[in-house]
């Protein structure tokens, strides 16, 4: 066995960049009411990006209770303005909580009216901005007003049956693609019910349901697996951990289902590597195509899935840019981490990891002050699995990783770099 975690350190290079230079970032402005403004969501978005080394930038515009048509209102309302300027990657609607699943959605209904009045001008805007809606949810027990002159709003289960056909609706007529929060807080209804959702009024996201909504929102703008998500906000691990795999299992492993790995632009990519030579794989939507890769050693590419030979070990930052046929581009960048080809130079001095092998979990503990620094935690494959801050020892949670070798790098941006790595039983 010991043969076999040697050959494995002799090939690995799996290590994503996480500062301000890696990642991704987006533009990206909020039109809704009190479902987003609550806990304020986008904020939470905000920090789940930073902790996965992306970037979003954001405004939003959220008045309780308001309609879309309350915000085509200009000059009292700014979201007419605000999307004249051009300058969004993504542009999110949400309707009032109840609208969209009174009566039947068609060219007379006022939602059907301003997502098409305000998708119109998104795009008459900037070819590039993708609308998003912001599909919501049921009540939690159904919504008495509006019952029982409409049966289908007197149980959560059929009014957010409703809502979430409603918002499929609006993203076929406009081309546009759907963050599906209403279908991830169900399956963690389904699945978890004793996380809370809701607060005391049935209707309003408690923070786990603000979580969930943020959780759905970063995979379906970022397309990345939110499994990798070290930000927790106030809750308790093991929440926190299920609703990421309701975002992953209703989202990021149905992304075409919801229009956000075909209508939508993308960059992403995978890679290996043996020795020097890295072996890039496209993961980009299929949106995207034609693509620009630029692999930090002063060399360039334009292949698909190109391979690329390094003349020195080393770190390099590759960046894929991707462009569809009107010219609009994504652009992710990653850190390739070659380490030096002796088991030696995985042997780390700069921390501890304790105990190992482990099985619910572990202590890393620097041997130095350790202000400024991160750690993060690979699979053999580069998934990366964990990152933080190396203020003093770090305990990390286990129960989410699978049984096998992972490697860990204590790491700065002044070059400074400890590698070790652990096994998980």
């Amino acid at each position: 066995m010991n043969k076999l975690y040697t050959i494995l350190l002799l090939t690995i290079a799996c290590l994503n960049k996480t500062d301000a230079n890696g990642g991704q970032k987006l533009r990206v402005y909020f039109i809704g009411n009190s479902y987003t403004q609550t806990n304020n969501m986008p904020q939470m978005i905000a920090d789940i990006a930073s902790s996965m080394g992306d970037t979003l930038v954001f405004e939003d515009h959220t008045p309780g209770g308001w309609k879309l048509k309350d915000h085509w209102n200009p000059p009292q309302d700014p979201c007419v303005s605000k999307i004249k300027t051009g300058n969004w990657d993504y542009i999110v609607l949400q309707e009032q909580s109840q609208l969209p699943a009174l009566g039947q959605l068609g060219p007379s209904h006022p939602t059907y009216i301003y997502a098409g009045q305000f998708t119109k001008l998104i795009r008459d805007s900037a070819k590039c901005t993708m609308p998003m809606f912001y599909m919501t949810w049921g009540y939690k027990n159904g919504d008495p007003t509006n019952c029982p002159g409409l049966q289908y709003m007197c149980t959560y289960e059929s009014m957010d049956s409703v809502i979430r056909m409603r918002y499929m609706e609006l993203a076929d007529s406009f081309d546009a693609v759907v963050s599906p929060v209403g279908a991830v807080r169900r399956y963690i209804r389904q699945n978890y019910p004793g996380i809370e959702l809701y607060q005391a009024d049935g209707s309003h996201p408690e923070v786990a349901g603000t979580y969930a909504a943020a959780c759905c929102f970063y995979t379906a703008l970022f397309k990345k697996d939110p499994l990798l998500i070290t930000f927790n906000s106030t809750l308790p691990t093991i929440d926190a951990s299920n609703i990421k795999i309701a975002a992953k299992t209703v989202v990021y492993d149905s992304l075409v289902k919801w229009g956000l790995n075909i209508a939508d632009l993308s960059a992403a990519f995978e890679y290996t590597s043996s020795g020097t030579t890295v072996t890039f794989t496209n993961k980009s939507s299929s949106k995207a195509q034609t693509f620009s890769w630029n692999f930090g050693d002063g060399n360039t590419s334009i292949a698909k899935d190109p391979v690329h030979t390094y003349s020195t070990k080393g770190d390099y930052t590759v960046t894929l840019t991707t462009y569809d046929t009107n010219g609009c581009n994504r652009t992710v960048s990653k850190n390739v981490n070659l380490l030096t080809s002796t088991v030696e130079g995985v042997a780390s001095t700069g921390f501890t990891i304790s105990p190992n092998p482990a099985i619910e979990s572990i202590i890393i503990q620097p041997n130095q002050q350790s202000v400024g620094f991160k750690i993060r935690i690979t699979s053999i494959d580069g998934q990366v699995k964990y990152t933080a801050p190396a203020n003093g020892p770090v305990k990390v949670d286990l129960s989410l990783f699978s049984s096998g070798m992972y490697y860990v790098i204590l790491y700065n941006y002044t070059g400074i770099r400890h590698y070790g790595k652990f096994i998980k039983q």
